[in-house]
């Protein structure tokens, strides 16, 4: 073997030296990227699983907050229920549902429905049937003063002037 030959055998053994060399680089450097890349990939599905674990758990608080929200209006419902038939009369009950509607139904706490449902002009009749029950336990009370009891109920009841024209009509006879 010559000195030329051994000169290119040593160039050669270089050469196949620097491949294997580029070669490990390229590996280190292959290895060193696909770590990174798993390590981003985990980061990331982390910071999404977090995500939607709290989102799932804001999604559940929202729901116990509406359904608490339901079951307070439901309580406060039946609640106004049960104070409306606390009595047992009919005129009481129709006043508390009208008082209840009026004070709570721009709230949104009672249904919009929310009455008793009574026949339109139902606490007028049962007013008017008191009051003048009220004026006949009066005349029965004080018959001397009859005259003077219906004058003076005349004038702060204009409107019952045939009825009382009627009933002293039938009294009389």
């Amino acid at each position: 073997m010559s000195t030329q030959d051994i000169e290119v055998r040593k160039i050669e053994l270089e050469e196949k030296k620097a491949s294997d060399e580029k070669f490990t680089r390229l590996i280190t450097l292959a290895s060193v990227v696909i770590t990174a890349l798993l390590s981003l990939g985990t980061l990331g599905y982390n910071y999404y699983q977090t995500n939607v674990t709290r989102q799932s758990e804001i999604e559940t608080r929202q729901s116990e907050i509406e359904m608490q929200i339901q079951k307070n209006r439901l309580d406060f419902v039946v609640a106004t229920a049960g104070i409306l038939f606390e009595t047992g009369d009919l005129t009481e009950t129709y006043v508390k549902s009208v008082a209840m509607k009026n004070l709570f139904e721009n709230t949104g706490l009672l249904p919009r429905k929310f009455s008793l449902n009574f026949p339109e002009g139902y606490y007028d009749r049962i007013y008017l049937r008191k009051k003048k029950r009220d004026l006949m336990d009066m005349l029965i009370a004080h018959p001397a003063q009859r005259e003077e009891i219906i004058t003076q109920w005349k004038s702060l009841f204009p409107e019952d002037k045939d009825w009382l024209d009627n009933l002293m009509l039938s009294v009389s006879k």
